[in-house]
């Protein structure tokens, strides 16, 4: 077929796009935009194609020039809005997907793109607010009840949080990621017994979804199984050697089991996978300090310090640690910066 008008172009490259050939659709669109500078749709459909590749200056420029040439167009505005979320812009962001519903208040996946919005802008009520509407106007849809799901558990709702993420299994019970997500939320209520049974069946949908066996491990040790904990974090840690969280938790049960040395090393292993957290460092440091290794307990404490400086109990083992190493006018300092921080901590 000899394909040589804008109008012909532009449909040939919808059909590359909708194969997933980006490049020959790209190419297309630019032919037809070459043909015809004023043919809205190509603009449009070309900014489509760079969304999808990740070039959001270029899809922004495209979006843009699609709206100056078809105001109307809800598409244009979700795509210009789509790259100025990528750019890290989302009141622009906001206010594209804004008009987007404005053009067409009856396309789910608008609604559900402001709400991403509003989540990086800290607004998490209308967050929620556009999924609730996303769901209203497309019908359930498990992705959807996941996400809000997630909010809800930002919010501190678990009840909510775990509402949605049921209603996301049912709707798809092959998603691992929903699953863990309940079994979070039943732990946060404390029903231990049913985020493991949740657990399950995240390992049913994927055997080897390491974040199955690492909640399973935290209702275990909830349950006061330290035994069956470190099984479940052993279990994660095979599947992810670099689940920083997981090894976070091993050394916390071995520090409980007075394995000081394999507290330690599970502690670094933890940094080394990317937790850069005051707390671990605290946490390492107490262990050093039951070694009677006072050196490098004070310099964990400081560590931590560095990353929260209003951490009041690393200020107290440091002064604990100052104390054993002889230097009591910082271990005075350091007792006296906890207190001030936290006088329900330092008793005297």
């Amino acid at each position: 077929m000899n394909v040589t008008t804008a109008r012909e172009l532009n449909a040939r490259g919808e059909h590359y796009r909708s194969l997933g050939r980006a490049g020959r659709a790209l190419d297309d669109f630019s032919k037809a935009i070459e043909l015809d500078p004023k043919f809205a749709a190509a603009y449009r459909n070309r900014a489509m194609a760079f969304n999808a590749r990740g070039d959001a200056d270029s899809a922004w420029a495209d979006a843009d020039a699609a709206i100056r040439l078809q105001e109307s167009d809800d598409v244009a505005w979700n795509e210009r809005g789509v790259a100025s979320f990528r750019k890290g812009d989302y009141d622009t962001a906001v206010s594209d997907f804004t008009r987007a519903i404005r053009c067409n208040a009856k396309v789910a996946l608008y609604y559900a793109n402001r709400s991403d919005a509003h989540k990086n802008r800290n607004e998490a009520d209308a967050a929620v607010s556009d999924l609730t509407q996303a769901l209203a106007v497309g019908g359930d849809d498990a992705g959807l009840f996941n996400r809000r799901g997630c909010l809800y558990y930002g919010q501190g709702d678990y009840g909510k949080a775990a509402a949605d993420f049921s209603k996301s299994v049912q709707l798809n019970p092959h998603d691992p990621t929903a699953w863990t997500n309940l079994a979070d939320a039943d732990i946060q209520q404390g029903d231990f017994d049913q985020a493991v049974e949740c657990c399950g069946k995240a390992l049913d949908a994927d055997p080897k979804f390491a974040r199955a066996w690492y909640f399973a491990g935290l209702a275990t040790r909830r349950k006061n199984d330290p035994a069956k904990a470190l099984a479940a974090f052993d279990k994660a840690l095979q599947l992810d050697p670099n689940y920083a969280a997981a090894h976070v938790q091993r050394a916390d049960l071995l520090f409980a089991a007075k394995d000081y040395d394999g507290a330690i090393a599970a502690y670094t292993r933890a940094v080394q996978c990317g937790d850069k957290g005051a707390a671990v460092y605290n946490s390492r440091g107490a262990a050093w300090s039951f070694k009677n290794e006072w050196q490098k307990a004070a310099d964990d404490y400081t560590t931590a310090i560095k990353l929260d400086p209003n951490f009041a109990r690393a200020y107290l083992n440091r002064s604990y640690a100052y104390a054993n190493l002889n230097k009591p006018d910082r271990a005075k300092a350091d007792r006296a910066k906890a207190a001030e921080l936290d006088p329900q901590l330092v008793k005297d």
